[in-house]
C-alpha cells in the first residue's frame, strides 16, 4: 500500500547519528547480515561511534533477526548483560 511505502521511505532519510555521541552507557548492537533496511554497516558506524559498544552480527539475519534468531541473539544479550553487571 502506499502509506507502508511513504513510511518506509521516510525511515530510509531518518539519521540519529548525530546523538550517538551523547550516549555514555554500554551499548549492544546487533545487525543481521542480510538487512536491507538497516545494513549491516550502519551497525559498524554506530559501533564506531559509541566507546563502549559492542557489536554482533548476525549471519542470514535480516531486519527480523531476533523472530529469525531468537536463540542467538537472546544468548548474546544476556551474555551482555552480564558482563556489564546488569543481570545476575
Amino acid at each position: 500500500p502506499p502509506t507502508v511505502r511513504a513510511i518506509g521511505l521516510a525511515a530510509q532519510g531518518h539519521s540519529a547519528e548525530d546523538l550517538l555521541y551523547s550516549i555514555d552507557v554500554p551499548v549492544l548492537i546487533v545487525a543481521g547480515s542480510e538487512d536491507l533496511f538497516s545494513p549491516p554497516h550502519l551497525g559498524e558506524m554506530m559501533h564506531a561511534r559509541l566507546p563502549d559498544s559492542e557489536l554482533i552480527t548476525v549471519p542470514g539475519a535480516t531486519h527480523m533477526g531476533l523472530v529469525e534468531y531468537p536463540e542467538i541473539i537472546g544468548s548474546a544479550v544476556e551474555r551482555f548483560l552480564r558482563r556489564n553487571t546488569l543481570i545476575d
